[in-house]
Formats: C-alpha cells, sequence, structure tokens
C-alpha cells in the first residue's frame, strides 16, 4: 500500500527535519528513513489494518523490512 506520506511529514516537521527532493523524487537521510519507518509500519500500517479488520475483513500489516522481503539500491537520479 503507498500513502502515509502526510503523517511522515508531519513527524519530520515536528523533529525539525527538513524534508528534500530533487527531480520530484524525495531524497532520504538516514535521520528520516528511521522516522518514516517509524510512522508508516509503525503507525500507518496499524490504521489500515485495524480499519479493515473493524469493518469486518481480514488484514494483517506488514513492513518490507520484515523477513527482508524488499532489497533496494541506491540509484542515481537522471539530471
Amino acid at each position: 500500500v503507498h500513502g502515509g506520506e502526510s503523517q511522515a511529514d508531519k513527524w519530520l516537521h515536528a523533529k525539525n527535519v527538513e524534508s528534500k527532493s530533487k527531480n520530484a523524487n524525495r531524497v532520504y537521510t538516514p535521520e528520516m528513513i528511521t522516522i518514516t519507518e517509524m510512522t508508516i509500519p509503525g503507525e500507518v500500517n496499524k490504521q489500515v489494518s485495524s480499519g479493515i479488520c473493524g469493518a469486518g475483513g481480514m488484514s494483517i500489516g506488514m513492513s518490507g523490512r520484515d523477513a527482508n522481503l524488499l532489497q533496494c539500491k541506491k540509484g542515481e537520479l537522471e539530471k
């Protein structure tokens, strides 16, 4: 599920961490990654799963870090 950037932005602002972008892509610092990982899997994911379960569906929340489901390589942004 995509989303949760508004909540991450709220926490970045609260922690006085400046959000940067280049060519419309967000550029993440290690501090931004830490805050985003706390926000999206820790807050947004639980809200989405709870909402689905509360409406009678079945849902679990997972992070891309769980069991190394997602692995990424640092890329170069086009100029």
